[in-house]
């Protein structure tokens, strides 16, 4: 599975250095200074892992022919020119760690709706001052079709995510729990959060709400919200 990760700050730079740690065929698209140190440096993370891994970088995605994945790591503002840099390649699959209201739309009017893929990241790091990034949360990435479901590609994508790049990354397919959608969110506590019914200790939710905007009793609000 040929993978490319768009954008080389903090998130970009963990799931990059993971697959390349760990085998697989990914390269990293950056920009300027940062991707002059990356080429020379490669990819340093430290915190809950530590290690340092060349990385494929490049700086114009049209060098890039092909590929089978593509995992969105820039910032909300930067997105719409950031991907059609890469509009000339039929991805199997698109998915975002930004977890920005409109990410998923946007993915799909370039790539495609049957090849976006809906992503909520919470894992997280920060770029240090030298250049390397610090590891600082893996609380796991959520992956499932649009607007629920899951499917091999899914399946495929977590398991070399989990497996290969040692993230935990978890499915969701509607048969495991009644009206369980393609994404778990975890809240605190039991019983119903916002008037949603859910499983301990889980918050289940439709992905094409987006985002759920507040996880306190009585305040959750979400386009999609299943009652």
């Amino acid at each position: 599975m040929k993978v490319v990760v768009l954008g080389a700050g903090a998130l970009g730079s963990i799931m990059a250095g993971h697959l390349a740690r760990a085998g697989e065929d990914v390269t990293l698209v950056a920009r300027g200074e940062r991707a002059a140190y990356l080429t020379d440096h490669g990819i340093t993370v430290t915190g809950l892992a530590e290690f340092n891994v060349p990385c494929a970088v490049v700086t114009d995605p049209s060098q890039i022919n092909q590929a089978d994945v593509l995992i969105v790591a820039v910032k909300t503002h930067q997105m719409d020119e950031a991907i059609s840099g890469l509009s000339h390649i039929r991805f199997s699959a698109v998915t975002t760690v930004q977890n920005g209201v409109r990410a998923n739309d946007q993915l799909a009017e370039v790539f495609g709706a049957g090849s976006t893929l809906g992503g909520v990241a919470s894992f997280s790091g920060e770029m240090l001052p030298e250049g390397d990034v610090r590891f600082t949360v893996n609380a796991g990435f959520q992956i499932g079709e649009l607007p629920e479901g899951s499917s091999d590609r899914v399946k495929d994508l977590c398991t070399m995510l989990r497996d290969a790049a040692r993230f935990r990354s978890k499915f969701r397919s509607r048969s495991e729990h009644t009206n369980a959608p393609m994404v778990e969110i975890r809240a605190v506590g039991r019983g119903d959060v916002g008037g949603c019914s859910h499983p301990p200790g889980e918050l289940q939710v439709l992905f094409g709400f987006r985002r759920l905007l507040d996880l306190r009793p009585g305040h959750a609000r979400g386009r999609g919200y299943r009652r």
